[in-house]
């Protein structure tokens, strides 16, 4: 039987428990986001080739990131930047330096390094869509977007 002591004990020892796990902030990055962006995000440094070819690319498509609801951003060093040539919807987790245990964190939800180039496509409901090693066309990263069932819904609703 279980004495009041116990259940005290076990009550205390859960929160102690929950208080103390490491809290993986960076799904806040992705929560706050859900629904109100999609999250282009281009990792690696940026003098490396592929990031600067990456760039290029993109260059010439911020409307259509707009149109898309699509924020681009960099992960690189633990830190998260709005990349504000390529993109102009707001971001509101711009400038956040990841703690090591959220960077691992990060890294794993993106299925990335971030100090790998890599191109990572999280979608409206924060999961990720797309990972990309080499660098990837706006075209191309807009008919994996307006292939998701979210955005056809957006043109349909647009249409009428």
């Amino acid at each position: 039987m279980l004495t009041r002591f116990k259940v005290l004990r076990w009550l205390l020892c859960g929160v102690i428990l929950f208080f103390t796990m490491p809290a993986h902030a960076v799904d806040a990055i992705f929560d706050e986001e859900q629904w109100i962006s999609r999250v282009l995000v281009i990792t690696g440094s940026k003098g490396d080739p592929l990031y600067l070819d990456q760039y290029d690319m993109l260059e010439g498509a911020r409307d259509g990131f707009e149109a898309r609801d699509t924020v681009i951003v960099h992960y690189k060093d633990r830190l998260i930047k709005r990349i504000d040539t390529l993109s102009v919807l707001p971001f509101r987790f711009d400038n956040i330096l990841r703690e090591t245990d959220e960077q691992r964190y990060m890294q794993e939800r993106l299925r990335t390094d971030d100090d790998v180039f890599s191109v990572v496509l999280v979608g409206l409901d924060g999961t990720v869509k797309q990972v990309w090693t080499l660098p990837v066309s706006a075209q191309e990263i807009f008919d994996v977007i307006d292939a998701m069932p979210m955005r056809q819904r957006e043109i349909r609703d647009a249409d009428n």
